[in-house]
């Protein structure tokens, strides 16, 4: 049995499922081609599934702006990287959802009555020139970080990947039978959904983790080791004042990242600074965005 195919989130019509008969058909037609264009590339199932040495560049072509983000942020290490921060302690749940689909609101009108229907009457190959940058006159370019983290919440949290409607916060089936749907017979419990912890025989349930590790002290030992991981910052001496890192080691969800970034980045400690700092001036997505010391040696983390 193949393995199963990389995709990003599930969407209505995906590919997904005949990407291996699919991949059949491009490798026989794919004879003096140098360039896979995915037309109607949806959540990207087959672009991600071709064989990488088939050809030399690919690309993905979606109407949909959100789809377009996604896509654009996730083929840049960088961005990707950055939406990942955004989504990182996001929760499956309709507060969740319908955040996501506050921030895309104030450009879902336009969208749907002008940058669509211009999209879609002109057809010539000739107007891709200006076609392919007319998005930004929609959507904002500076907020396409936080603009593709959300369509992501809203295609994983969404019925069919349709980013209309959340699907349900939490559904527990207790499965009757390997074959067919019966009828139940036995009593039901009926669990209210503010509960915190539920013991069942020999199995916990934990309905919100943060509790629980507060509860227990585990903040604390998060806090303790985060500040660990500022001292092993300033001891390289990438960063030029790390009381900024030290004001905001409160926030939890930013101190377990201190804490990977000391434990496992493959950059810091081993990538000369010289060197990171020469990247982060020239690389699109970080040129002009961080400050740096006089001597132009560290970084200034009041950017």
């Amino acid at each position: 049995m193949g393995k199963s195919p990389l995709i990003n989130f599930a969407y209505f019509g995906s590919k997904g499922k005949l990407i291996e008969r699919i991949k059949e058909f491009i490798k026989d037609g794919a004879s003096n081609c140098n360039t896979f264009i995915d037309g109607f590339g949806g959540s990207g199932a087959v672009t991600l599934n071709i064989d990488k040495d088939i050809f030399d560049r690919r690309i993905i072509n979606d109407l949909n702006p959100r789809l377009f983000l996604i896509h654009k942020v996730l083929s840049d290490p960088v961005m990707a990287y950055q939406v990942l921060d955004l989504i990182e302690d996001t929760e499956l749940s309709k507060s969740c959802f319908l955040e996501a689909k506050k921030i895309w609101k104030p450009y879902e009108k336009d969208i749907k009555t002008c940058f669509e229907p211009k999209m879609l009457a002109v057809t010539e190959a000739s107007a891709f020139e200006w076609q392919k940058d007319m998005w930004k006159k929609y959507v904002p370019e500076e907020k396409m970080i936080e603009l593709a983290a959300a369509a992501l919440v809203l295609f994983k949290q969404s019925f069919n990947g349709l980013g209309k409607s959340p699907k349900q916060e939490h559904l527990m089936l207790h499965k009757k039978s390997d074959e067919r749907l019966v009828r139940v017979s036995e009593d039901i419990l009926k669990i209210d959904s503010s509960f915190q912890y539920m013991a069942i025989e020999e199995d916990i349930y934990i309905k919100d983790l943060d509790k629980l590790e507060k509860f227990f002290g585990v903040h604390n030992i998060i806090k303790k080791e985060a500040s660990k991981s500022i001292e092993e910052i300033k001891k390289i001496g990438l960063v030029e004042d790390v009381q900024v890192l030290k004001d905001n080691i409160e926030n939890i969800s930013f101190a377990r990242k201190l804490i990977k970034i000391a434990e496992n980045s493959p950059v810091i400690g081993v990538i000369p600074n010289e060197v990171i700092i020469e990247f982060s001036q020239s690389h699109p997505a970080l040129k002009n965005k961080l400050k740096y010391s006089s001597d132009n040696k560290q970084i200034r983390l009041d950017t």
